[in-house]
Order: structure tokens, then sequence, then C-alpha cells
């Protein structure tokens, strides 16, 4: 799989805020590092990053802006939506 399929698939599953499918994509040893409003995230393991994506963005969202940079070992992302709690990036 590459970056950029993970990327569309994260978008999906962002979109329709169900993120079990997605989680099946991972690595068992995958490691999801993420900088949002709050702090810098580390999560290890497919099932881990499924419920924290889950949590961070639990509910089906429209996004606005959705940016994808490309890198040797996976992606950086900056996204916009609104969902039923608002704006959020």
């Amino acid at each position: 799989m590459t970056a950029r399929a993970v990327g569309e698939a994260l978008r999906r599953a962002l979109a329709s805020g169900s993120y079990v499918e997605f989680a099946q994509l991972y690595a068992p040893d995958a490691c999801l590092d993420a900088s949002l409003r709050g702090g810098r995230h580390r999560v290890r393991g497919p099932a881990a990053i499924a419920a924290a994506l889950a949590g961070w963005w639990g509910e089906p969202a429209e996004l606005s802006e959705w940016r994808v940079r490309l890198h040797p070992a996976g992606l950086e992302l900056w996204a916009q939506w609104t969902s039923s709690a608002g704006a959020s990036r």
C-alpha cells in the first residue's frame, strides 16, 4: 500500500467517522506521530491508532481542506473539517 493510498483511506475514514477499515491498512509495528491542538501524540499499533483517530475525530465530518505531502516513510497531512462539534484543523 502506498502512502497516497493510505492518505485517501484516511480521508474516507474522517468523512465517514469510521476507522475500523482504516486500521486494517497498518502494519503490526505501525506508529502514528500526530501533532494536534493540545499537543503531540505518538500511538503504536493498528488497534490503538484506530482508537486514537476515533477519539480525535469520532463523528462524520465535512472536509473543507485536505493537503497531503508524501514522504519516504509516510505522509504529512493538513486537514480542516466541520462536524456537529464545529470547525477543526
